[in-house]
């Protein structure tokens, strides 16, 4: 995961516009590759700091470029055989493969390979060859995980497993598991700006607002949501004038997208996050079928004009 994908940069910024109870905080740069800023308005630093180290220990689990001290994604793309590993990257890996089988066209947790292969091409400015991008295709294709024992998992074939699309968005699925057995439902947790899951900000309404990036004078209000942004802003590469991105296709192998910025609003950060990166190389009716499959929020930006919005998502300009 790491250092294959260009980290998204801020599409989302966070507003304050009247003044904060005390806020309990954490913050730490590197996790996912990415900052995370933790704030609640309830409980006490102890809990900013446990939620702070849930996601330390998964981010090192499902990082796939460096060699940790724990059994993660890294070790299991190292072999074909079983590796123990935690039961919370157990299940995420299960959840994600499932999703690979029903997204397969748009989402895949098999892309590692395939997407080194762009990046080490793109940074040279060049683009892969259609041999290798089928070569690529084929390891895909012919790669899939055992689970044994809900402890064990192994990988048949030689694709390299990227949890990246997913992996914060699970994340803070734990943390907001923490949060319900500890009764705080005031929180904020900013993952890189790209996954943001928002509990009750201490004000009237409980909603926070948060600003559009790649829209002028945007901002969505929320509460008790993930916020799960993809986008290319400020993230894409040109080659022979063809604007490339850090998206893959599992598809057709390619590096373009349709769409350029793609935010979903879900009660599952997970499941936001994936559909996010899946909707970038959707159609409206496709994303609009997604919407109801799912029952997720989108809202679908290009060239920085909103191409489709849930009537449900509250905007506000100014």
């Amino acid at each position: 995961m790491k250092k294959l994908i260009v980290p998204l940069l801020a599409c989302l910024s966070l507003v304050s516009c009247a003044k904060e109870p005390t806020e309990y905080k954490a913050f730490s740069n590197g996790l996912f590759d990415t900052f995370v800023d933790i704030k609640t308005y309830e409980g006490n630093d102890t809990n900013t700091k446990e939620l702070l180290d849930i996601l330390k220990q998964f981010s090192k689990e499902t990082d796939n470029y460096i060699n940790t001290d724990t059994n993660g994604v890294y070790k299991i793309n190292l072999t074909n055989n079983s590796i123990q590993i935690s039961d919370n990257l157990y299940q995420c890996l299960k959840y994600a493969d499932k999703l690979s089988d029903d997204l397969g066209t748009y989402f895949s947790i098999y892309l590692g390979s395939l997407s080194k292969l762009w990046k080490s091409r793109l940074n040279e400015s060049k683009i892969p060859t259609s041999e290798e991008i089928q070569t690529e295709l084929l390891k895909i294709q012919e790669t899939s995980l055992n689970f044994e024992d809900n402890s064990y998992v192994n990988r048949v074939g030689q694709a390299e497993i990227d949890l990246g699309a997913i992996a914060k968005g699970y994340g803070l699925e734990l943390c907001k598991t923490y949060l319900k057995s500890k009764n705080i439902s005031k929180y904020l947790i900013d993952a890189g700006r790209s996954s943001i899951l928002l509990g009750e900000k201490p004000t009237e309404d409980g909603e926070f607002t948060i600003k559009i990036k790649s829209l002028q004078n945007t901002y969505i209000k929320a509460k008790n949501v993930t916020v799960s942004t993809s986008s290319i802003d400020e993230q894409t590469y040109v080659v022979d004038g063809v604007r490339y991105s850090h998206i893959i296709s599992p598809e057709t192998g390619d590096a373009k997208t349709i769409n350029d910025t793609c935010i979903v609003l879900s009660e599952n950060s997970a499941l936001g996050d994936a559909l996010s990166t899946s909707l970038m190389q959707m159609s409206l009716p496709e994303i609009m079928s997604i919407e109801n499959e799912y029952n997720v929020q989108t809202l679908i930006i290009k060239d920085h004009k909103i191409l489709y919005q849930n009537p449900n998502i509250k905007l506000i300009y100014g």
